[in-house]
């Protein structure tokens, strides 16, 4: 059983869920948050640390861009994969993650697997209900 509490603080390099969030989150926010609230520097999911934010930031983005969602395998939690996306609201930010994570005898890491659409789609149809209309520039 893997399960996250709503509420819960995440890294934004270091999980899939808060890679969903830097790679949507505007630049402003994005170096704020990455302040870390005891002055610790940004880790990757493997806990490296990060040396070039803005080019780490790109290749969430390119990852984001090219699936719909980024990935966790494993990371920070070993045997536990995870996917995330982002929700969009009327004015095109992002507001929320949502979040599927999982065993990884149980929950395939693949790029293309039911969990990965599944959380794909969720992220659009919120995304939609909440008044987001996609453009060709768009992430979704």
């Amino acid at each position: 059983h893997v399960s996250m509490r709503m509420g819960t603080v995440m890294s934004l390099l270091g999980t899939a869920t808060g890679r969903a969030f830097a790679a949507t989150l505007p630049r402003q926010k994005l170096e704020q948050a990455m302040l870390g609230a005891l002055g610790d520097g940004p880790r990757r999911l493997d806990r490296s640390a990060v040396k070039d934010v803005a080019r780490e930031i790109q290749e969430i983005q390119a990852e984001l861009r090219g699936h719909g969602v980024v990935r966790a395998i494993g990371r920070p939690i070993p045997g536990v994969n995870a996917f995330s996306a982002a929700v969009f609201d009327h004015e095109g930010n992002a507001v929320l993650v949502i979040t599927a994570l999982g065993h990884e005898d149980n929950f395939p890491a693949d790029w293309d697997s039911d969990v990965a659409r599944a959380v794909r789609q969720a992220a659009a149809d919120v995304s939609l209900r909440l008044g987001y209309r996609p453009s060709e520039a768009s992430v979704l």
